[in-house]
């Protein structure tokens, strides 16, 4: 037996390949370009470093909003809810104390312990229908007014002593306080 070579065609042959040079100087980015780049990023990350404080205000603000929102909610569902003779006498468990405390969360808390939030509630009875000139006061009906502080650290909130606002907080005390009001009517 012979042995058996593999022989490539002749048409099928490589012709020698010509040698390449590197030129050492062309590949990669020179020492300036780095550099460069390197400050147009630092650049930019200043910037937005510099929006994040920004940023974090309003995002604490959006939450304190919805979770006020929340409490407020709550406290109208609650005046809502109550007999009418009960909220209007303040025999409601619920109004009887003029300051509420809640926390972060918005659950309520039994004292000013741990409180974040502060309400204050007015109950009006007798009331007459916004902007209504010259009609007698109706009896069916009450406002209930509410005013919400984010106040954490328990600070002393001054009551007006006289006038339509007399005994909620001054609007000009710090922090400052958001009022809200809801009418409330005998059901029948």
């Amino acid at each position: 037996m012979r042995p058996h070579f593999c022989r490539q065609p002749a048409s099928r042959t490589r012709s020698p390949s010509p040698v390449r040079k590197r030129s050492l100087g062309k590949s990669g980015f020179s020492l300036v370009e780095v550099a460069l780049a390197l400050g147009l990023v630092s650049f930019a990350f200043v910037s937005l470093l510099g929006m994040l404080p920004s940023g974090l205000n309003t995002f604490q603000s959006a939450i304190d909003t919805a979770v006020g929102s929340q409490i407020i909610q709550r406290v109208a569902g609650d005046a809502q809810q109550t007999d009418f003779e009960e909220l209007v006498e303040g025999k409601s468990t619920a109004f009887r104390k003029p300051v509420r405390f809640f926390d972060d969360q918005g659950n309520e808390l039994p004292g000013a312990t741990g409180a974040i939030y502060h309400v204050n509630t007015r109950v009006t009875p007798a009331s007459g229908m916004p902007k209504e000139t010259g009609a007698a006061d109706n009896v069916h009906l009450a406002t209930v007014t509410f005013q919400i502080a984010n106040n954490p650290g328990n600070l002393p909130m001054t009551l007006e002593t006289a006038g339509p606002f007399k005994f909620l907080w001054k609007t000009s005390a710090r922090p400052a306080p958001s009022t809200y009001s809801t009418l409330v009517a005998r059901l029948q």
